[in-house]
């Protein structure tokens, strides 16, 4: 019944994206001198930061994937791994903060020797600081010279307080245009959400969305990640106190935050993470590590969160995610290795979460890691999920785009659209070649997706042969909805046993009716026959011996012969509905056993024997 199948996709990129990317995110460092380097393809333990985090940090590297600066929110370094000189004195963000800071470029290409270094305090110092930045100029002499300049911050752009009392997450995201960024904070139930374009910092958009919780002092909820998906259209907080991950709908063209999806963990909730393919979402909650489904969520009718499972256990209490350039996430421990996700596009256990997934080389993780916006290594592109809505009748095309401000889609069919997420219909079945182009101010892409339409999937109709005397439990091919049955049965499987046509009415999770029919027949089978073994004479019950007369008409049937031990006939019949009642020649026989011998034509054309015996007795 199933409407749609996935031949094939393939991708055709035709992105520009700044020559920043990529690379940018090649070097952690997090918690007591713990980093990672991914520059060799594979993830190597380093230990030359001076970084000291007991949570939040932050970095930005080179092109090269070279370490330009890192920060726990309250210093800088710089690639020497010397504090910049203004930033000696500290900022206004906090190690003990679950999100201390995240670095961002200026959009501006004339502007990209400036970083913006957002800043958030911590629940020890009742968030007085709140959400704050400050602008790194890379051409300033700081640590090193004129001549070789190391960067430092901007004495007039230091410490500018954006909002008070902003609990410990920032997060940012790629403008959908592929030029610009939005900078998340959080309070209480609020979001503020600030442009950054090639003119600067704008104002915020501020929505009230989702769970409240306090922030403002220590032990309150306002602990916990915040973090983006990497093609810019979804966000997941934890929130550390309330045992909660909450879900919402991110605009990444608009900066509207909506669609808040709550669910509640057995424990502390504090990391979370998002797959690479955007359809997972991962949450630690104490030391249990639970995967949500995303990629079901978003085409069924139900709560999101009917598709968490747990798919991990760890020694140690479980903190910061994040999705590193290798595909994997890493996951703190306050421990001298990391957890690990090896493969989060993956369901189930075949995620592979590893406990000791990968060695700190001696040093401690603590609760954080690194942060940085996913583009640094994932850079927005176009892409689409597809959902059955009703079959033929409306396929809906989910736009998972993270590049784009103008779609163009093209169905394969001599239909188009200009709609962000539209849905389509196909008259005829066969083989389309949906297409969705995109154009933004800084790129432009497309992506290809083949599919096989089924020209009968709005009507189920089947027939099945069984053998005479058996039946046959049928099941619908779905996994969810519900079914009446012209047989009184109101279940996705039933039991058939009798000739006839079996008609379906069958409702699925949107709502939508498919009508249909199955037929069951008889097939010419080896027929394993029951005969009485005994019979009795002078009786009112048992006194024939015959064939079972249920279903007798479909059996394929050559001869019967009876026989006495001398060896004598008795009896014979080509007859199907034969009846020996013991006799011979109208004279009852006597008491003992009669051997007979019983002829079928078989399935495939030949004779099929069967020997027993009968006992007659008085």
């Amino acid at each position: 019944m199933n409407a749609l199948l996935y031949s094939f996709l393939f991708v055709f990129c035709m992105v520009s994206s700044s020559s920043y990317s990529q690379n940018q995110a090649n070097v952690w460092y997090f918690g007591t001198n713990a980093g990672i380097d991914f520059n060799s393809g594979s993830p190597i333990a380093i230990a030359n930061g001076d970084l000291v985090s007991r949570e939040g940090s932050s970095i930005i590297c080179n092109p090269n994937g070279n370490i330009k600066y890192y920060s726990n929110g309250e210093f800088v370094w710089d690639s020497s791994h010397d504090t910049l000189p203004n930033s000696k004195d500290t900022l206004n963000g906090c190690s003990s903060s679950s999100q201390s800071s995240i670095m961002v470029r200026h959009p501006d290409p004339d502007s990209s020797h400036l970083i913006f270094l957002f800043t958030v305090d911590c629940n020890e110092n009742f968030l007085q600081n709140g959400l704050s930045y400050s602008v790194i100029d890379t051409s300033l002499p700081g640590n090193g010279t004129l001549a070789n300049p190391l960067g430092d911050i901007v004495p007039s752009r230091k410490n500018i307080l954006l909002f008070s009392g902003a609990n410990e997450k920032v997060t940012a995201i790629k403008h959908a245009n592929g030029c610009d960024y939005w900078v998340i904070g959080h309070i209480t139930d609020s979001f503020y959400v600030y442009p950054l374009t090639s003119s600067g910092l704008g104002m915020p958009i501020i929505q009230k969305v989702g769970t409240a919780y306090n922030g403002s002092g220590i032990g309150f909820s306002g602990t916990g990640q915040l973090v983006a998906s990497p093609n810019g259209r979804l966000l997941a907080g934890a929130v550390y106190e309330s045992n909660l991950v909450e879900l919402y709908d991110f605009d990444n063209s608009t900066g509207s935050v909506s669609n808040p999806r709550p669910t509640y963990m057995p424990n502390q909730a504090y990391g979370v993470s998002f797959s690479s393919d955007n359809t997972k979402l991962y949450a630690s909650s104490g030391t249990r590590v639970f995967q949500f489904d995303l990629g079901k969520a978003e085409c069924d009718s139900v709560n999101w969160d009917f598709y968490r499972a747990q798919i991990g256990n760890s020694s140690s209490s479980l903190y910061a995610m994040k999705l590193g350039p290798d595909n994997k996430i890493y996951i703190s421990k306050s421990a001298t290795s990391l957890a690990t996700i090896g493969s989060p596009n993956n369901i189930g256990v075949e995620s592979e979460f590893v406990d000791n997934g990968f060695d700190m080389a001696g040093n401690m993780s603590e609760l954080g890691i690194a942060e940085f916006p996913l583009d640094f290594i994932y850079p927005p592109k176009v892409s689409f999920n597809i959902c059955e809505e009703c079959f033929a009748d409306s396929f809906k095309l989910i736009n998972t785009s993270g590049l784009g401000t103008l779609y163009n889609w093209d169905f394969g069919d001599g239909s188009t659209s200009t709609l962000m997420s539209p849905k389509h219909k196909y008259d005829n079945g066969g083989d389309y070649t949906i297409k969705i182009m995109t154009s933004a101010f800084c790129g432009s892409d497309s992506f290809l997706q083949m599919v096989s339409v089924d020209d009968g999937i709005n009507h189920l109709d089947d027939s099945i042969l069984v053998c005479p005397d058996s039946g046959i439990i049928y099941e619908l091919d779905v996994n969810f909805g519900d079914a009446v049955w012209s047989s009184g049965d109101s279940s996705l499987f039933v039991f058939l046993q009798d000739t006839g046509t079996y008609f379906i009415t069958y409702t699925d999770t949107h709502g939508c009716i498919t009508n249909g029919n199955v037929t069951l027949e008889y097939d010419v089978c080896d027929y394993d026959l029951y005969l009485p073994n005994a019979i009795t004479l002078f009786s009112t019950q048992n006194t024939l011996f015959r064939l079972p007369q249920k279903n007798i008409d479909n059996l394929d049937f050559s001869s019967i012969s009876i026989y006495d031990k001398t060896g004598k006939l008795l009896f014979e019949s080509n007859d199907k509905r034969f009846v020996w009642d013991g006799t011979y020649l109208n004279k009852r026989v006597s008491k003992g056993v009669y051997i007979y011998h019983l002829y079928l034509n078989s399935a495939d054309g030949t004779y099929t024997n069967q020997l027993g015996n009968v006992t007659v007795l008085y």
